[in-house]
Parts: structure tokens; C-alpha cells; sequence
């Protein structure tokens, strides 16, 4: 097996949908649970958390890496500033 890792972009964005199949990772979740406050999280649909992340494809920072086989989409993960993950950055998380 030869692995290509490559940073998820707008080009790259029709991968990660087909990886993620029609619910969407986790449920509908679209990978947002760290991305997204809360209360902002459970106030969208799956489609909108899905808008989260497309429109993430597109910023100066990638949201995270996907794996390819062959061209094939076979594995992501998430890697992106602190910053970006405000449930990582709470009072209670913090210390």
C-alpha cells in the first residue's frame, strides 16, 4: 500500500465528501466538534456543519490532512491552530 498524505483543500474537498459518505463523519457531526462552540454546533444541521468545514477548505489553513490510496480517499484527520478549536481553549480545558 502506498499512502499519499496531502493537506485538504478546495480541490481535494469532493475526497474528503466521499470519505466522509452521505450522513457525514460522525453522524452529521462533519468533523466540527472541536471546531465549533457548543451551543453553535447543536444550533446547525448537518448540512451546515458540512458548510463549516467546505468553507475551512478554503481558508490560508487547511483543517486537516487526508490520506489517498491510489487517488482513493482512505483516511483524514483534523490538524489545525489552537486557535481554531475553542473547545480546546476554555477555562476548564486550559488548566
Amino acid at each position: 500500500m502506498s499512502l499519499t498524505i496531502r493537506p485538504v483543500t478546495t480541490d481535494l474537498w469532493p475526497k474528503l465528501e466521499t470519505l466522509f459518505g452521505p450522513q457525514g463523519a460522525c453522524y452529521g457531526c462533519w468533523c466540527t466538534h472541536f471546531r465549533l462552540a457548543p451551543k453553535q454546533r447543536h444550533a446547525l444541521s448537518k448540512d451546515e456543519k458540512k458548510q463549516v468545514l467546505k468553507q475551512a477548505t478554503g481558508g490560508s489553513l487547511p483543517p486537516g490532512l487526508i490520506a489517498l490510496e491510489a487517488e482513493a480517499p482512505v483516511g483524514w484527520v483534523q490538524v489545525t491552530p489552537r486557535a481554531h478549536v475553542p473547545r480546546w481553549n476554555t477555562d476548564r480545558t486550559v488548566s
